[in-house]
């Protein structure tokens, strides 16, 4: 199966899909020692979610996260990181970044697989040793790290690419996985180019406020140390 022919075949992808490819070597292990890929997968979700109108943030220093349609997508990831909110209405963002029934990893997995772009060796020895996502269909990513080189590099910027090159830069693994794409720069470099776009990045409409208030606090969250429920 090729990533044209699979189940969501003609469906734009999610952030939070976006993410875990980033967030996956090629041999289907998580990118970098002690990355919190966890973190990162539920600050998309979120995101994905309030792309949809379905919630929002505050703009305060908590962030707390509020369900405002709570009518269920259909989509098998997004539906129970919905429902979870709704149970947690009004929860600061740092919290939310950390529960594990936020964290959207094995469905997107298994939809990535469904989708060809990625394999699937299931866990073993009762989990010990995490499920493996190698690589099957490159292209996907690759289209994904030229658009980010490009929104770095003074090429247009959308709010999904802020909102990715956000939670790169909130776990601190902007250099690890952009590196390889752009070796002029450096962490610093990386990092302040990433506030550089969110602060020149003119606020829209409600969507697009609750996305950037979402990069924002995942920042926070990575500022903070916080640990991935992964």
């Amino acid at each position: 199966m090729t990533a044209t022919d699979g189940p969501s075949a003609g469906r734009p992808q999610l952030i939070c899909e976006e993410v875990f490819l980033l967030l996956t070597t090629d041999a289907g292990a998580r990118e970098g020692f002690g990355t919190q890929r966890g973190i990162g997968l539920t600050a998309a979700v979120i995101a994905d979610l309030a792309a949809l109108g379905k919630v929002t943030a505050d703009e305060d220093k908590e962030h707390r996260v509020h369900v405002t349609d709570p009518v269920l997508t259909g989509d098998p990831v997004l539906d129970p990181a919905l429902a979870r909110l709704v149970e947690r209405d009004g929860d600061p963002f740092a919290q939310l970044v950390r529960d594990r029934k936020l964290d959207p990893e094995a469905a997107v997995g298994k939809r990535l697989a469904e989708t060809g772009i990625l394999g699937l060796q299931d866990a073993r020895l009762g989990g010990l040793v995490p499920a493996k996502h190698p690589t099957l269909d490159p292209g996907p990513e690759q289209d994904l790290r030229a658009r980010l080189r490009q929104a770095l590099t003074g090429g247009p910027v959308t709010d999904r690419d802020l909102t990715i090159l956000s939670i790169l830069a909130g776990l601190g693994v902007h250099k690890t996985v952009l590196g390889p794409d752009l070796p002029e720069l450096s962490a610093r470099d990386l990092r302040d180019r990433i506030r550089e776009l969110g602060a020149g990045s003119p606020a829209g409409q409600a969507v697009t406020s609750a996305i950037r208030t979402i990069s924002l606090a995942v920042a926070s969250a990575g500022a903070m140390g916080a640990i991935a429920s992964s």
